[in-house]
């Protein structure tokens, strides 16, 4: 018996992505986690943090969390959230640190954006800074009834991908984060356009 014709689209279709696989240079994710773990517990030498947020969360934390989701159970299942958000956070009755974080590694000249439970990787992505690179700025105003308001996305253009690097939408928080790109600009040679 002959193949059928959606067999043969399937295997038409798996050597177009071993060809797109052959195009993209292949990242090994164990060196990148080494250098999170490097990152974490040696700290930064050659490089900077974008953004860098950390968070201990007390087993007093996590159990309020569960006995208001408890209460709230009633009013829409607002409940079921909060328990969640209180029992996703590592064990209930040990303190937990929460890090989201994305890195500029210049030995490498790549981003690295992760997070971390205690010393569990949960997400990790690696971009590497490619020559032609540049960091865009996109700006956005809307008015309401309360006045005219803007939100700054700073994104790293390497090839073909967009990252978004950093996101404001308040006066202090674009001024923040203007100085922000603006060491990363000059760390990583990357012009601002």
């Amino acid at each position: 018996m002959g193949a059928s014709p959606r067999v043969a689209e399937m295997d038409e279709f798996a050597d177009l992505e071993a060809e797109f696989a052959d195009d993209k240079p292949q990242v090994d994710m164990e060196f990148v986690k080494s250098l999170v773990m490097s990152v974490e517990y040696e700290g930064l030498d050659h490089g900077m943090f974008i953004t860098d947020y950390r968070k201990l969360w007390t087993p007093i934390h996590k159990i309020s969390l569960v006995l208001f989701g408890i209460l709230f159970i009633p009013l829409f299942g607002l409940g079921v959230f909060m328990i969640i958000a209180g029992t996703n956070k590592g064990p209930i009755m040990q303190d937990t640190e929460i890090i989201e974080a994305k890195v500029y590694l210049g030995e490498q000249h790549a981003v690295v954006s992760y997070s971390m439970i205690d010393e569990d990787i949960g997400s990790l992505a690696y971009y590497p800074v490619e020559s032609g690179s540049f960091i865009k700025i996109e700006r956005r105003s809307w008015g309401t009834d309360n006045g005219t308001h803007e939100s700054v996305e700073h994104l790293l253009c390497s090839g073909s991908e967009k990252i978004l690097l950093l996101e404001s939408r308040s006066d202090s928080g674009i001024k923040a984060d203007r100085k922000v790109i603006l060491e990363l600009s000059r760390l990583a040679n990357l012009p601002i356009r």
